[in-house]
């Protein structure tokens, strides 16, 4: 994606009925947000920025796919959504032309103007960094309605609105949706809610483990050990994606209690193994109980469904293949 300046002041770009702010990447037409991809949004923005020149088909994918080989038909793929996206059914109205052999144009008058950054609740990128359809001017009857989701939603965080069709459900989220966007700006981050989420189930795990004297992070390396055998300090961190520090502190407390050992490698001295005790096979084998039970209550709040496809999604978050293409 390419980086479009700072937050204080932005540029804001106007062509025919559209006005393109490059800092919140956002394209509107009129007061109205045009759904457009994000390298649909790269290209408009390098051919806008060099109006009037051609702009050939390497510099343009050299420029919106920096370091990644494409080919052409790619490039052509999002000029045709572009262009799709600034048809405006207007007669005469044209803004990108194709200069056989040579590459890209963008024709169109523009005029440009520094700005300071908007207040959030007149931020253009909100609607068009959600990808919501346009609130309906007019709903009759369900302000109620919307109010009590609004609040269930901020409490919640995720609420279903079920029932037969034709009843407007459809219409009420999106109230709901466009009624919440100030409120939740910055509150959709990936890796924060999946901390938060962590922490909430590991209290409730924990008051469920309670009775062994075992924390939910204890039981999940008792599990490990259980599972791998005698590993080793590093394979045991490796099966978790813990660092070794991280590793050696949260082993502390269980070679205290006697629940784990280190000992040494047969084969190789400098190589330290963990080893499950007799006391700590036993304390696994009372967690156990007490963790099927935390997880029954888990699926039935939760849905067994939902739960197997949450672990799913979970085990392909922690694969190296995600990694990789992160």
């Amino acid at each position: 994606m390419l980086q479009t300046g700072g937050q204080h002041a932005r540029e804001m770009i106007s062509f025919g009925p559209f006005l393109l702010s490059p800092s919140e990447r956002v394209l509107k037409k009129g007061d109205q947000p045009v759904k457009l991809g994000g390298r649909a949004f790269d290209i408009l923005l390098v051919l806008v920025q060099q109006t009037g020149e051609v702009v050939g088909h390497k510099e343009l994918l050299a420029k919106v796919w920096p370091g990644v080989f494409v080919e052409e038909v790619s490039l052509r793929v999002h000029i045709a959504a572009l262009r799709k996206a600034l048809d405006t059914g207007e007669a005469g109205a044209r803004y990108l032309i194709n200069v056989p052999g040579r590459g890209y144009s963008f024709v169109a008058p523009t005029s440009r103007e520094q700005v300071e950054a908007s207040d959030p609740a007149t931020d253009l990128s909100f609607n068009a960094l959600y990808q919501l359809p346009p609130a309906l001017a007019r709903m009759v009857g369900r302000e109620e309605t919307v109010q009590e989701l609004c609040q269930k939603l901020i409490a919640e965080r995720f609420v279903s609105i079920i029932g037969p069709g034709g009843l407007g459900k459809t219409t009420v989220a999106l109230a709901v949706a466009h009624a919440l966007l100030i409120d939740f700006r910055g509150a959709v981050c990936n890796n924060a809610s999946l901390r938060k989420a962590a922490r909430r189930l590991g209290k409730l795990y924990d008051a469920v483990l309670e009775p062994s004297g075992l924390k939910a992070t204890q039981f999940s390396l008792l599990t490990q050990l259980h599972a791998l055998g005698h590993p080793t300090m590093a394979g045991l961190a490796n099966s978790l994606l813990m660092d070794l520090s991280a590793m050696r502190r949260s082993l502390g407390p269980l070679i205290r209690d006697g629940l784990v050992q280190l000992r040494v490698d047969a084969k190789d001295r400098r190589v330290k193994r963990v080893v499950l005790t007799a006391a700590g096979a036993a304390k696994f084998k009372q967690a156990m109980q007490l963790w099927r039970k935390a997880q029954g209550r888990f699926e039935k709040a939760f849905g067994s469904t939902r739960a197997a496809r949450l672990r799913s999604e979970l085990k392909l978050l922690t694969s190296d293949g995600f990694e990789g293409a992160f």
